[in-house]
């Protein structure tokens, strides 16, 4: 028998079937109020919701490092393919050899220019030679 039926004023003549009436009814009503009280401890449902959201997050952080982690993989591998190609080439060995020869004579004018333009050291002592001998007549 259901409650139904006793709200109907129909009572279970079995004394057998009264009592599991009687659990089913306080099983049910022990789900419902221990429903009730988790809906009220609104401090263990935040707590969960925090669990959960902090989960779910590090699960996409871990998903999105993983997914970098390939692209990054797959992005060295096409750059070593196209480098060790251009390598291959001489016209980029050749291009590599001829900025360091043009280096190599710039910095080669640089000190020669500015060795050039530096007074010698007789020419250094005779100018102070010279302004002596000016301070002295005076």
């Amino acid at each position: 028998m259901a409650v139904d039926d006793q709200m109907n004023g129909s009572a279970p003549t079995n004394a057998e079937a009264l009592r599991a009436e009687i659990a089913a009814t306080r099983a049910h009503l022990g789900e419902t109020v221990e429903a009730l009280a988790m809906k009220t401890d609104v401090k263990a449902r935040t707590k969960d919701a925090v669990n959960q959201t902090v989960a779910e997050a590090k699960d996409r952080g871990h998903e999105a490092l993983g997914r970098a982690r390939e692209a990054v993989a797959r992005r060295q591998r096409a750059l070593a393919g196209k480098v060790g190609e251009s390598a291959k080439k001489p016209a980029a060995i050749w291009t590599g050899v001829g900025i360091g020869v043009a280096g190599g004579v710039g910095v080669a004018a640089i000190v020669w220019l500015r060795a050039r333009n530096r007074p010698t050291p007789r020419s250094r002592a005779m100018s102070a030679w010279e302004q002596a001998r000016a301070r002295v007549r005076r």
